[in-house]
């Protein structure tokens, strides 16, 4: 009867270790505060427990072609093996309520990054960047992939569909570099 109750006490101490250190990030519920979040725990917040936690990808309500690819390629990498892709959204569809944002275009057109831009359309990108930015508050986190053109999203948004071949860190990132060649992109950090 001892060894059942020592064998007992051990199977629930090494349970109790396993849910307060390791478990908490595999089951979803990690005490990671917003505040500390980066680009680094890239696709979480957007992807919690292998599937979509309260997210839309939002793109301008007259979007070009060219916006829809790029919350196309969004929602591809982010879909994995999944059914269906994340919901793509306007600014117009979007519900009153909380959620999780990737903001597709550039304030001029995108009037929810236009709330996070103080430096035009443009966020004062040189010709050729794109813009990975992300912003946090005490319940939901916004995520904009802009960029100086179209063709600058696109780069900032293969980085995130691809995201596991990159090094992303901090919460801002410039991406530049040939958009045909994935393996020449430049990442600069700024936060």
């Amino acid at each position: 009867m001892e060894n059942r109750t020592v064998a007992l006490l051990i199977a629930l101490f090494l349970a109790v270790l396993f849910l307060s250190t390791v478990g908490s990030y595999m089951t979803g519920y990690s005490t990671l505060n917003l505040n500390d979040l980066t680009l680094k725990h890239y696709p979480y917040p957007f992807l919690k427990n292998s599937n979509y936690n309260s997210m839309y990808i939002v793109i301008p309500d007259e979007s070009t072609l060219s916006e829809e690819k790029i919350a196309g390629t969004i929602a591809k990498g982010l879909q994995l093996t999944r059914p269906l892709p994340p919901k793509i959204i306007r600014v117009s569809q979007l519900p009153a309520q909380n959620y999780n944002l990737i903001l597709v275009g550039d304030a001029c057109t995108n009037p929810l990054i236009k709330l996070k831009s103080e430096n035009g359309c443009t966020f004062d990108l040189k010709p050729g960047q794109g813009l990975l930015s992300l912003f946090t508050n005490s319940k939901t986190s916004t995520l904009v992939v802009s960029g100086y053109d179209l063709e600058s999203i696109q780069k900032a948004a293969n980085v995130l569909a691809n995201h596991k071949l990159y090094p992303l860190k901090g919460r801002e990132i410039i991406v530049s570099g040939n958009i045909n060649n994935h393996y020449s992109y430049s990442l600069i950090y700024n936060n």
